[in-house]
């Protein structure tokens, strides 16, 4: 299988490189950890600098457009003002995924409040995915500690089911017989095959099913009907003919 292309996009606030320059070393290695651990579920990850405005956001997606990436994987590393980057993810064609972890595991009592300033981007997911939701953009979202849980498998996850959503789009799928009448359970509509996934559905006729079948040869069927046999098929009780 060919490698799968994302684009990774840190969020932070430009406000904190004002305040509190002496965050950025810790929270950049962390960012580097994550991409390192994508790497290592087999992903090609396109890094970028910390974006905190809308014109940096807009210059990292457009890298991962011209990247052919199969998809955005967000995360935020502060509370990231979410007008800076909606727009932005709206407005690609690229699938987002909002990758939600932090490094510190835990904030019970007995933890040291500054951790807070380096694990708090929970709060400006809540906020973009409100304004993504809120614009129509499709998203997903894998939370969870990156330590203590499956949320980076979670995340490659989404990113191979929109890689494998992509592959779809312009391909034409043959239909032999159609769907069942009043059973609904495995119907998806043609209409809902073309608009999501850019699927055609193609319907073969009875008149060119019947002229495929009376175009096999009697010889051919009868060597199938023995290799069937020898695989262990019971074809006992069927005629011949």
């Amino acid at each position: 299988m060919k490698p799968i292309t994302v684009g990774f996009l840190p969020l932070y606030i430009a406000l904190y490189d004002q305040s509190n320059p002496e965050l950025r070393p810790r929270l950049e290695a962390f960012y580097e950890r994550m991409a390192h651990l994508l790497e290592e579920r087999g992903l090609i990850v396109l890094r970028s600098p910390f974006c905190r405005l809308e014109e940096e956001f807009a210059r990292e997606v457009a890298r991962y457009e011209a990247a052919g990436a199969a998809a955005v994987v967000t995360l935020h590393m502060a509370y990231s003002p979410s007008l800076e980057s909606e727009r932005v993810l709206s407005g690609t064609p690229l699938p987002v995924v909002v990758l939600d972890t932090t490094e510190t595991p835990a904030f019970g009592p007995d933890q040291d409040p500054g951790e807070i300033m380096y694990c708090h981007g929970i709060h400006g997911v809540m906020d973009l995915c409100s304004m993504l939701k809120r614009s129509g953009k499709a998203f997903a979202v894998a939370a969870g500690h990156w330590k203590e849980s499956d949320v980076l498998d979670r995340t490659v996850g989404f990113v191979r089911a929109a890689a494998g959503a992509a592959a779809l789009a312009g391909s034409r799928v043959g239909s032999v017989g159609g769907s069942f009448e009043g059973m609904g359970d495995f119907l998806v509509p043609e209409e809902e095959l073309r608009d999501r996934f850019g699927v055609t559905v193609v319907r073969a006729s009875k008149e060119e099913l019947c002229a495929l079948r009376d175009a096999i040869p009697a010889q051919a069927v009868q060597k199938e009907m023995a290799l069937d046999r020898e695989r262990g098929v019971c074809l006992q009780e069927f005629a011949p003919e």
